[in-house]
C-alpha cells in the first residue's frame, strides 16, 4: 500500500490538472526576485506537503470542524485575485520596491502552493482518497495519514525537480519584454478564473 501511494503520487504528475498547475506555478515562482531559488522551492514543496496532510485529515474524517467548514472556493478565488495582481504588476504603482521584500516573496510562495494544492487535489484527490480508505483498517492516525504523505512526496519530488529547472531558465530571461507579457497573460487568466468562480457560485 505504501509503495503504491508513492508511485501513484509520482504518476499523478502526468494528469492534465497537475501539468496546468505546474505551468502556473512556474510563472509565479519565476516572478519572485530572490537569488536562492532552491530555498524557495523547498518552502513551496513543504507547504504543499502540509496542505495535502490537511486534506488527508479531511478525507479520513479526522479534520477539526474549523478546517472541514472552510469555504475553499472563496479562498481560492481570493488567492487567484492576489496572484493575478502580483503577476500583472498592479502593485508596483503603489509599492515599486515590494518585489524585493523577502516576506512578500514568501507570502507569494504560500499562495502559489495553496493554489497548486487545491487545484491538483480537485483532480487527483479521488486517488488519494482511495489510498486512505485502503488504510482505514488501522486505528492509528499515523498509519492513516502515511499513504497521503507518501502520495504527496511522490508528487512533490518530480514537480520540484521540474520547477527548479524551469525557474532557472526563467531567471535567464527575466529582463526580456516577452517575459513581462507572459506575466500579464497569466495574471489576467488568474483574475478571470477568480471572477468566474464568484459568478458560478
Amino acid at each position: 500500500m505504501y509503495f503504491q501511494a508513492l508511485i501513484a503520487g509520482a504518476i499523478s504528475i502526468l494528469t492534465p490538472m497537475v501539468l496546468i498547475s505546474l505551468v502556473f506555478s512556474s510563472v509565479v515562482l519565476g516572478s519572485i526576485n530572490v537569488k536562492q531559488k532552491t530555498n524557495i522551492l523547498l518552502f513551496f514543496a513543504s507547504t504543499i506537503m502540509l496542505i495535502y496532510v490537511i486534506f488527508g485529515l479531511k478525507l479520513a474524517g479526522l479534520a477539526p470542524g474549523s478546517i472541514s467548514g472552510l469555504d475553499y472556493q472563496y479562498a481560492l478565488g481570493t488567492i487567484n485575485s492576489l496572484l493575478g495582481i502580483w503577476l500583472i504588476g498592479i502593485h508596483k504603482t503603489v509599492a515599486p520596491n515590494v518585489e524585493s521584500k523577502k516576506l512578500v516573496n514568501y507570502l507569494v510562495v504560500i499562495m502559489g502552493s495553496i493554489l497548486f494544492s487545491v487545484s491538483t487535489f480537485s483532480s487527483i484527490g479521488p486517488i488519494a482518497g482511495a489510498l486512505i480508505i485502503g488504510s482505514n483498517a488501522s486505528t492509528s492516525l499515523a498509519e492513516n495519514l502515511l499513504p497521503i504523505i507518501l502520495f504527496a512526496i511522490g508528487l512533490i519530488i518530480p514537480v520540484s525537480l521540474l520547477l527548479l529547472f524551469i525557474v532557472k531558465q526563467i531567471e535567464k530571461v527575466r529582463s526580456r519584454l516577452w517575459w513581462n507579457i507572459v506575466r500579464v497573460v497569466f495574471g489576467s487568466l488568474l483574475l478571470i478564473f477568480s471572477i468566474l468562480g464568484l459568478v458560478i457560485r
